[in-house]
């Protein structure tokens, strides 16, 4: 986890915070399947940062996506739906793929 650069203000330091606590949040919810099944990919949407980062807030939010995205994506690679997959969990599965590449992340076999 980035911690705000010394000197920065109390906006920085509550969005870092912020972010942390989404990162570590994300983090318990890849961990517990049944969670990660009903949100996984939610985790991932909010995240849509310029490239390249222009702050340091931007810069820490891009490295707790990719870290977030990372462990979407090993939870998915290799993965095979059946012709029968309920709609949620394709929605769920194009969401995932739709943040991926939106961080630039889309590589890696996932389709």
């Amino acid at each position: 986890m980035r911690a705000p650069e010394p000197g920065v203000g109390s906006r920085s330091r509550a969005v870092h915070a912020g972010l942390n606590f989404i990162e570590r949040m994300g983090e318990a919810m890849m961990r517990n399947p049944r969670l990660h099944a009903r949100y996984g990919s939610d985790l991932l949407l909010p995240f849509t940062i310029r490239r390249p980062a222009q702050t340091n807030e931007e810069a820490h939010a891009l490295d707790v996506a990719a870290r977030l995205a990372t462990g979407w994506r090993s939870r998915h690679a290799g993965r095979v739906l059946p012709p029968d997959t309920p709609p949620s969990q394709l929605l769920d599965l194009m969401q995932g793929l739709y943040a991926l590449k939106s961080l630039g992340l889309s590589e890696g076999g996932l389709r």
